[in-house]
């Protein structure tokens, strides 16, 4: 809902201009002069947000400017606060307010001609029977034509116009955009409002922290813009249309349409694609009889071969063609086995970037598109098919594979190493490529809520509390970290710190173990347990896209992003400030960062797509470059997980358990895909055929 804007300052106030640059005064404004441009500003902001503004995508400052008043009268910025945030504020408005009135004003266009498509397509819906009855009635009353043929003709012509029409409609379609027009547009509201509530009146004396949550909100208005330019870009491609497909699927309505409408219709069936007319008996199937089998040429001409048959016989064979021959239909229609012709169309094809691999999907929006279309009856991928299919994650699919360099440490990759990593973030995540933080269980189940993190669960997974390696934990425990004065300094105002620290008799001890205290709630609350959510098990839990995990991972991005310049990435930087600022310097300082960081810390950290690239990047670093290791030879790549350059022994890198055998299978299905839909040899090596059975 559109939050009212704040009323002009009361009798004996005024939003005076702000200083000249150089600290030079301005001449006395006439005092009515500014109330005007006030009222005339504010009035010109509420018809922005409420009906849009310029369409021509350019926010610029002079026009932003316009607006100044207005936004800084519903801040209640005094002359002076206003001056010094003037800048900000300017860009805060090219980004956020110029933002709602474009895609509000996009929707709003959308709108007006989405209305006029729907009645054209009404118009269309009571002319079509009507002008068929009477064209077919004269053609067939004044004996044209035969009664067939004219069947024929209008089917004809009707699948014609029934396919032209979902065409249209299926472009039509592609190209309004209208809920992710909104949702910006809300969106972009959301972060506006929001800063009124929270910084109206109170910005002076917090300069410095407004000026922050202007770029913050800045910072996220960019994100909600890039995302859903990107879906935007996605829908202008030109869709592919199989006219065969549209032709096909439009006759049969067409002749049951015709012949309903036309007198006399009775019994007959009427095929119009390129074909005769067939009618009555003449659709009844021949007696077999043992010849050669027909020339696919011929099919259409014989007359016990119905359209539906030739056309389901040519799917196969199209997909079959793909593969370089024409093996069993129904073979087909799986994925190839992986073989050794997998592996060479997979290694032979060079990836960049995002671009690059997405040209692999051409015929499908993107990745996730192309991986619920082929695999939806592939065991191997059962379990995390479908992948949901979003802009926000066709977004974050290409912030990802964008920085291949940064991820692999090398210019490009082929489509075996693709299809490993995202195979991992497939099981990690469902393809996600975000922060994706490891979820904990609902408080209805076993090990519910924090306990799930904290609990060693067997043939599961072990406690994040007490680790499995006793010599060399990867966690501190929950009892150490509590009586740590680093982590106490840091965290022990948070919620919940009185019920542990002040408990009669010391820190339970229990702590220190691998089964959740049973009278201790475990709510995933930081209103409730703030404070315990801060130990190592539940901080340090899975994120990314290869669910970084263990004080020791995160210890390495630590090192990673003090080294991080404001120029790379501000947000990064912003926390690595204050984590130096906040502990000693010396060879103690990762560990120390490690225990008085945040999740919150985290959560941001992980939110940005170069930490992301990061993260997979130091663990491969740390556990023998895996990223780098897999084989071009089929036979190594389907070893054990004890042998380099196998797929197990990718998996095996990130996880164990049984990790490895769910991974794998999902790789190598990805990598019979990708070689499937480019058109690989990956398939039967018969010759091609020319005949087909009947």
């Amino acid at each position: 809902m559109d939050t009212p804007l704040a009323t002009p300052p009361e009798t004996g106030t005024s939003v005076a201009p702000a200083a000249a640059p150089g600290g030079a005064s301005r001449p006395e404004a006439d005092p009515d002069a500014v109330r005007r441009a006030l009222a005339n500003s504010e009035g010109r902001l509420r018809s922005l947000l409420a009906a849009g503004g310029p369409r021509d995508s350019y926010r610029s400052d002079a026009r932003a400017r316009e607006f100044l008043p207005a936004v800084a009268a519903s801040l209640k910025l005094d002359p002076d606060t206003q001056a010094l945030v003037e800048d900000d504020l300017v860009s805060f408005i090219q980004d956020v307010i110029l933002g709602i009135a474009w895609y509000t004003g996009k929707y709003k266009d959308a709108e007006k001609a989405a209305k006029w498509y729907i009645a054209a397509n009404a118009a269309v819906v009571v002319a079509v029977p009507g002008a068929i009855t009477l064209i077919g009635s004269h053609l067939v009353a004044g004996a044209a034509s035969p009664y067939g043929v004219v069947i024929a003709q209008l089917s004809s012509i009707l699948s014609g116009t029934f396919a032209l029409q979902k065409t249209v409609s299926a472009w039509y379609s592609q190209q309004r955009n209208y809920a992710a027009w909104y949702k910006c547009s809300s969106d972009l509201k959301e972060i506006y409002y929001n800063l009124i509530r929270d910084w109206s009146g109170k910005a002076k004396g917090g300069e410095n922290a407004f000026v922050g949550s202007l770029a913050l909100g800045q910072e996220t208005a960019r994100k909600i813009m890039q995302a859903e330019r990107l879906d935007f870009y996605t829908r202008l491609a030109l869709p592919s249309f199989d006219v065969l497909d549209m032709l096909t699927a439009s006759k049969d309505k067409a002749a049951t349409l015709v012949t309903s409408l036309v007198p006399e219709a009775k019994e007959v069936k009427a095929i119009a694609i390129g074909m005769k007319a067939i009618q009555g008996a003449s659709l009844a199937p021949k007696a077999p009889e043992a010849a050669a089998p027909a020339p696919v040429s011929r099919l259409a001409d014989q007359p016990g071969i119905r359209t539906s048959t030739l056309v389901a016989a040519m799917k196969p064979l199209a997909a079959a063609s793909l593969q370089g021959g024409v093996p069993d239909l129904l073979a087909a229609q799986g994925l190839p086995a992986f073989d050794q012709a997998v592996v060479d169309a997979c290694a032979s094809l060079t990836l960049k970037g995002s671009a690059d691999i997405l040209s692999l999907f051409g015929g499908y929006h993107g990745f996730y598109d192309w991986f619920n279309a082929t695999f939806h009856d592939v065991p191997d991928v059962a379990q995390r098919h479908p992948s949901p299919d979003t802009a926000l994650k066709r977004k974050n699919f290409s912030d990802f594979w964008d920085q291949i360099q940064v991820v692999f440490g090398k210019d490009s990759i082929n489509a075996l190493e693709f299809s490993a990593l995202m195979a991992v973030n497939l099981e990690e995540s469902r393809g996600n490529l975000s922060a994706s933080p490891e979820e904990m269980n609902g408080m209805d189940h076993p090990h519910p809520g924090l306990a799930y993190a904290f609990d060693r669960i067997p043939g599961l997974k072990q406690s994040y509390n007490l680790p499995n390696d006793r010599q060399n934990p990867p966690n501190r425990t929950a009892l150490a970290l509590f009586q740590d004065p680093d982590f106490l300094r840091a965290h022990k105002d948070r919620a919940g710190s009185a019920s542990v620290l002040e408990r009669s008799g010391g820190i339970d001890p229990r702590w220190g173990g691998d089964i959740w205290p049973s009278d201790v709630p475990a709510w995933v609350d930081p209103a409730r347990n703030g404070f315990i959510m801060q130990a190592d098990f539940y901080k340090f839990r899975g994120r990314g896209v290869i669910q970084t995990t263990w004080r020791s991972d995160y210890r390495s991005l630590i090192e990673w992003a003090l080294k991080v310049s404001k120029d790379q990435n501000a947000v990064i930087a912003s926390v690595a400030d204050r984590w130096r600022s906040d502990t000693r310097t010396g060879a103690g300082q990762i560990d120390e960062i490690a225990t008085i960081s945040s999740n919150e810390d985290w959560d941001r950290i992980f939110g940005e797509a170069l930490a992301l690239a990061q993260g997979v990047r130091i663990d491969s670093r740390d556990k023998g470059d895996y990223l780098n290791t897999l084989s071009a030879d089929a036979a190594v790549l389907d070893a054990g997980r004890r042998v380099p350059g196998s797929f197990l022994n990718f998996a095996a890198h990130i996880n164990g358990g049984d990790y490895p055998d769910r991974v794998a299978p999902m790789m190598k299905a990805l990598a019979c895909g990708i070689a499937r839909t480019v058109g690989a040899q990956v398939a039967s090596r018969q010759p091609r055929s020319p005949t087909l059975p009947v």
